[in-house]
């Protein structure tokens, strides 16, 4: 993995650190970003549709984040650490 979240799968996500937009690119439609706080509270959960997505995350507060992107068997494909500016 990488500070962007790259690994093996070619799952990646920035910038990291990152603000108000958030960009997932993934090797393949219809996998789900799940976004947890340190205490392990899931704060965003989507759907990705497409090979690449940007979403808006103004709505999360500051500080690190754990994300996981997971298949429609609910693997994990990609995970890493994302920081909200």
């Amino acid at each position: 993995k990488t500070r962007e979240g790259k690994d093996r799968l070619h799952g990646r996500l920035y910038p990291n650190p990152g603000g108000e937009t958030l960009t997932i690119d993934i090797p393949q439609p219809g996998l789900r970003l799940i976004m947890s706080e340190i205490s392990g509270s899931i704060r965003l959960s989507r759907n990705l549709e497409n090979k690449h997505n940007s979403m808006p995350v103004s709505t999360l507060p500051t500080g690190m984040y754990f994300f996981r992107i997971v298949n429609e068997n609910n693997e994990a494909i990609c995970v890493g650490k994302w920081i909200k500016l």
